[in-house]
């Protein structure tokens, strides 16, 4: 009888296994989730902060565009150029750390905040000299990148939801 008792003992370690295993998958499941709906909030809070710095810039362009460079609130400007840099560097960090968790974006990423620090501060070295063109034309710039930015993060969001929305869906069939 002893053959008998050693393969029902077998039997029922791999029935554990086996429900082990899927315990596992299952947990490792729900911390999946967990971590792409923390991904799509810290997304949804850059998306946020990406559109009120591009808001922010186009005002500043608008003020830069209309102010003289002989009115004494001229060297304001380059202050609140560098008040917009300071903010962005914020963002900047929370879009590095998203990128290295995910290398798809990462290249653009990177050359996007490469862009937006070079030409915000370009531009505020520009409204120090008191050379508006060259300060608009880089605050355009800057913001080209942040809505570039704001554009790829969108799209990441989307397709965040719609591959949560197919495994809710896939879950619910089967």
């Amino acid at each position: 009888g002893s053959p008998k008792k050693a393969s029902d003992s077998q039997k029922k370690a791999a029935d554990k296994m086996s429900e082990l295993s899927s315990e596992l998958q299952a947990a490792q499941k729900a911390m999946n989730e967990e971590e792409n709906t923390e991904d799509m909030q810290a997304i949804r809070q850059m998306l946020s902060n990406l559109i009120q710095l591009s808001f922010d810039q186009e005002a500043l362009m608008g003020k830069v565009k209309t102010t003289s460079i002989n009115d004494p609130q001229y060297t304001s400007l380059a202050r609140e150029q560098k008040k917009l840099r300071d903010d962005s560097k914020m963002i900047e960090d929370s879009l590095l750390a998203l990128s290295k968790r995910n290398p798809k974006i990462s290249p653009l990423v990177n050359k996007e905040v490469t862009n937006i620090n070079m030409n915000m501060d370009r531009a505020q070295q520009a409204l120090g000299d008191r050379n508006t063109s060259e300060a608009q034309n880089r605050e355009q710039q800057a913001m080209t990148s942040v809505n570039n930015l704001a554009l790829m993060l969108n799209e990441s969001l989307e397709q965040m939801m719609a591959e949560a929305n197919a495994q809710s869906k896939a879950q619910c069939s089967g």
